[in-house]
């Protein structure tokens, strides 16, 4: 005799628990991509173009919680703080980054510039003068 079929949900969950990797992976790009084609279209892209960075980690709790649960954010939270490292890494991780950006900012005044990107507006200013850029070329030129 046949055991009762499982719910559509549990098999579709199961599936997924066999490759959760992939799926967190395959999120995780669609989410970011969703993001960046229209921001480097140029469109503005509001609350989520300053967010942007944080979608892995979103992703990675939404995916713990759909595919295992309390426990999986549980085990994904107690994974977060549990480092099997020497204590030297500790400062070098926490501390590390900071000294990194204080050098970097330290160069770029010794350099005589105003800011890390070279340019009075920044990141703003070298995507504004790519999509000029892009915009004078001939595309009836390159069509086919």
């Amino acid at each position: 005799m046949r055991s009762a079929p499982a719910s559509d949900a549990s098999a579709w969950r199961n599936t997924l628990r066999r490759y959760d990797a992939l799926v967190f992976f395959l999120m995780t790009l669609a989410l970011t991509w969703i993001v960046w084609i229209p921001r480097a279209m140029g469109f503005p892209v509001g609350v989520a173009g300053r967010l942007w960075t944080w979608i892995p980690a979103i992703t990675a709790l939404v995916c713990a919680a759909l595919l295992y649960g309390r426990a999986g954010l549980r085990d994904l939270g107690r994974r977060l703080v549990r480092w099997r490292v020497r204590w030297w890494w500790y400062p070098v991780v926490l501390v590390g980054p900071l000294v990194f950006s204080l050098i970097a900012a330290g160069i770029a005044m010794l350099l005589g510039q105003s800011s890390a990107c070279g340019t009075a507006g920044g990141a703003n200013a070298v995507s504004s003068s790519a999509r000029s850029d892009l915009s004078d070329l001939d595309v009836q030129r390159w069509s086919w």
